[in-house]
């Protein structure tokens, strides 16, 4: 979170950045599609942008009290993660829990 913080301070501009491709994960009780505003945004000025529903919600919709561990949850995560194409960067982005997903 500090290294976040350290990028706003500095005034750091989007088209600096060393990848155009960003992936967001929603908060709690939340589902990717929050994001959708945001995503359109980026998606007009010619950004890549993915957002993932993470296990229980959206399209990875089951009973959430079967859930049991963290790894779990994040499951749609790192599977996004480990099938990107070697050597590929991202920023990740996320809100409330979908914060503690990303790092």
């Amino acid at each position: 979170m500090l290294s976040n913080m350290f990028l706003i301070s500095q005034g750091t501009k989007l088209e600096s950045l060393e990848t155009k491709h960003f992936v967001f994960v929603h908060g709690g009780s939340f589902v990717a599609w929050y994001w959708y505003k945001t995503t359109t945004l980026l998606k007009e000025t010619r950004y890549k942008v993915d957002a993932i529903d993470l296990t229980g919600s959206g399209a990875h919709y089951f009973d959430f009290n079967s859930i049991t561990t963290f790894s779990e949850y994040v499951k749609p995560l790192t599977n996004f993660i480990e099938n990107l194409p070697d050597g590929s960067k991202v920023i990740l982005v996320g809100h409330d829990i979908g914060g503690d997903c990303v790092s």
